[in-house]
């Protein structure tokens, strides 16, 4: 694959679409095709699965297969195909999600989301994830807060953050932190260009 997958992570409220929407637009710009998705979602069969995701209290397993399942199709019939084509795939929330959520909500589940992820996306990896941290109660003040997992308790989304603590510190090349608790769009759009050696 010749293309560059770019996924950007974070909690509830953290503005991860708004930052996805400026970054497709200035690499555009800049002549780069780019194909602008997220998980769960980014085809018609994957946005039915993200509405029964996000409109219903599910137990963590049925959230995991119906996340994966969702991903496989995605995978196959958008994200590689782009890649392949030398695209950039701005991804808003992928593998890293699963394993901060899914597997957040069962201690021991990582290896196993983790390789059953691995087996829905293929070859598909990405080549940089932009973490923006925020406190999760502030967070979840910035959020819509109608959807299943925005309802969650304040613990639950602590986990969350834990969780994509540890996938940082795992692999420090590939995941980029930024603390935005007191930063301004503009401020997380600037650090995200310079991350991506964007001038």
């Amino acid at each position: 694959m010749s293309g560059f997958l770019l996924t950007i992570e974070g909690g509830e409220g953290t503005g991860k679409s708004t930052l996805a929407a400026r970054l497709e637009a200035t690499l555009e710009e800049k002549g780069i095709e780019v194909v602008l998705s997220r998980e769960p979602g980014g085809t018609p069969e994957g946005d039915a699965l993200r509405g029964v995701l996000l409109g219903h209290q599910l137990a963590p397993e049925t959230e995991l297969d119906l996340l994966l399942a969702g991903r496989a199709h995605h995978c196959v019939t958008v994200v590689a195909p782009a890649l392949a084509r030398g695209a950039w795939v701005i991804l808003d929330r992928f593998i890293d999600s699963s394993l901060a959520y899914q597997a957040g909500e069962r201690p021991g589940w990582n290896q196993e989301v983790l390789a059953l992820s691995r087996l829905a996306a293929g070859e598909v990896w990405p080549d940089l994830t932009l973490w923006l941290d925020m406190d999760a109660a502030k967070g979840l003040s910035r959020a819509k807060g109608d959807a299943s997992f925005e309802q969650r308790e304040l613990s639950f989304h602590n986990r969350v953050r834990d969780g994509y603590a540890q996938i940082a510190r795992n692999d420090p090349q590939r995941v980029k932190r930024l603390d935005i608790d007191e930063m301004d769009a503009d401020a997380v759009f600037e650090w995200a260009l310079n991350q991506l050696e964007i001038q």
